[in-house]
């Protein structure tokens, strides 16, 4: 692995565009896993400890507040650094 040396969370509901992010994210070194809800990115962050999770701000079941707001909740969720992507 590169610098990055970690595992990657894409939590968004737009297959392609998580199709890009991780390209991206491959790129630059991460291990990159997807989540397509705000649901399954908890699980999916409970379960793997990524680094990095970059997340979608307007999701439908979960938003990206919330979902950030429950990870950092978690015992390893303050190290994680997190991104909410909004478009404008």
């Amino acid at each position: 692995m590169s610098v990055a040396d970690g595992l990657a969370l894409v939590v968004h509901e737009d297959a392609e565009l998580c199709l890009r992010l991780c390209k991206l994210l491959r790129g630059w070194g991460w291990a990159v896993d997807v989540a397509y809800t705000g649901t399954e990115g908890l699980h999916r962050f409970q379960e793997l400890h990524p680094k990095l999770v970059l997340i979608q701000a307007r999701l439908k079941e979960l938003d990206g507040l919330a979902l950030c707001a429950a990870l950092r909740m978690q015992p390893f969720g303050e190290r994680a650094w997190v991104a909410i992507l909004d478009p404008l």
